[in-house]
Formats: structure tokens, sequence, C-alpha cells
């Protein structure tokens, strides 16, 4: 278990967070997020030991703006 501290507001930090677009840039086996619309985003990551990436599409199903925010991939998705 690992624990980041992180010294900035937590709504900076949230807006940070939901622009899903940044996730990549810390979660290095996503090779990709695109947000498709307020609520839907499209999802490419590395399979590990291999050079190919798996893609789905997912749903955010619940945000409590500056606090927690909740996804799921869409129906028919590789990734659950």
């Amino acid at each position: 278990v690992r624990s980041v501290t992180i010294l900035k507001p937590r709504q900076e930090v949230y807006a940070f967070w939901r622009k899903l677009e940044n996730l990549p840039r810390f979660l290095h086996h996503l090779s990709e997020v695109r947000e498709l619309d307020a609520r839907r985003s499209h999802w490419a990551a590395a399979i590990a030991g291999t050079d190919k990436t798996i893609e789905w599409d997912a749903e955010i199903i619940h945000e409590v703006p500056g606090s927690e925010l909740a996804w799921q991939s869409l129906p028919g998705a590789d990734v659950e």
C-alpha cells in the first residue's frame, strides 16, 4: 500500500481528476482517456507484456463535486 500527499486545495485536485483526459498522466497503464460528453468517455489501456491495447467506453455513475467520482464500463465492454 502506498499513499501520496498532494499539497493543493481539494477543489483543484478534484478538477484535475474530473478531467478524465488527465488520468493517463499518473495511471501509466492508460494510453488514452477521451471525454465524449459530460458523462461518457472512451478509454484505452496497454496490455501488460505486449504492444497491444484494449479499448472500451465508460460512463460516470456517481459524482459529488469536489469529493467523489465513480464510473463504470458501458455494456458490452471487454473491461468491467
